[in-house]
């Protein structure tokens, strides 16, 4: 409990300790459209069986979220109706501390294990197959591994939540993790055989061996082995916590906005497809075959479904 509420000091000491800076990037607007296309169902946290959800994914006819708090994976069918846990507190195979992302990759889960610095693989059925040693992230200052992108079984990237040198983008392969060398704080996506990234926020070297993060400009990188580039910006302060690409077009989760927001590759608003209650930047979002959306917000206790309208 100590490292979380770190969290949430850190973040509190960023934004305040770098107010000028943050003021000095202008918010970026859009010619705003709405789409009415699409419906959301909003649910509480606490009735869906979740202290703090976190990281969430889809496989098959389910859904499954990251428990943080409660050291487990919980599953549900496509309408939320609760189905089971996965795992339990601990250190051994099937057991988690602070679990705050999943993925799936060829029908198993990937789970990003914060607390035990390392990602384990659960078959279709929830049995553990594997497990694989990340860094040692200081959970003591908040902490914690924040996205991942699955390429091949030894083969995926993630993303960190850190306020020392490891905020960065980091590429796992055969045992092996290396840096991209940038100091990032935001999300990735894997999509048409290419990596993807966007920074929710901008970090700030303090030149003391520590960063401090502020919502300022914001940017699509492409990324290529231990190359990232960038490829367009986005609108300034739009703080996007989680993205889909799908037909070439990159849905962004704003937590600024508090909307998804679909963009072309290039960086062109098209248009909104929903609009949220207030966001926190811990939110995840996930699509299913179906092109419906779910939400997570980790601090405001709620999960959302968005469905495009028959027709």
């Amino acid at each position: 409990m100590k490292w979380i509420c770190a969290i949430v000091l850190m973040i509190t000491l960023a934004f305040v300790g770098c107010a000028a800076k943050d003021e000095d990037v202008p918010v970026g607007e859009v010619d705003y459209k709405k789409s009415k296309d699409w419906m959301i169902e909003t649910f509480e946290a606490p009735n869906l069986h979740l202290k703090r959800p976190m990281g969430i994914t889809t496989l098959g006819d389910y859904v499954l979220i990251c428990d943080a708090d409660a050291n487990d994976i919980v599953v549900f069918d496509k309408n939320l109706n609760f189905v089971q846990k996965i795992g339990t507190l601990g250190i051994n195979q099937g057991e988690f501390i602070f679990p705050s992302n999943i993925q799936t990759y060829n029908n198993d889960l990937y789970v990003l294990d914060t607390g035990n610095n390392r990602v384990q693989v659960l078959d279709s059925e929830y049995n553990f197959k594997n497990e694989y040693k990340l860094l040692s992230l200081n959970s003591q200052q908040g902490d914690f591994y924040k996205d991942m992108q699955v390429l091949s079984p030894e083969h995926f990237y993630f993303t960190t939540v850190s306020f020392g040198e490891n905020a960065d983008i980091f590429e796992f392969n055969n045992n092996e993790i290396s840096s991209m060398g940038n100091t990032f704080w935001g999300c990735i996506e894997n999509a048409g055989e290419k990596m993807f990234a966007i920074n929710t926020l901008q970090i700030i070297d303090n030149s003391n061996s520590n960063f401090s993060a502020v919502s300022g400009e914001n940017f699509l990188y492409t990324i290529e082995h231990d190359k990232i580039e960038e490829k367009c910006s986005l609108p300034n302060k739009y703080t996007i916590a989680d993205f889909e690409i799908i037909e070439n077009e990159i849905y962004a989760l704003s937590t600024f906005w508090h909307r998804i927001d679909k963009f072309t590759l290039d960086g062109e608003y098209i248009e909104t497809i929903a609009e949220l209650d207030e966001l926190n930047y811990d939110a995840f979002m996930t699509v299913d075959e179906t092109n419906t959306f779910y939400v997570t917000d980790s601090q405001k206790l709620k999960v959302y479904k968005i469905t495009k309208k028959d027709g």
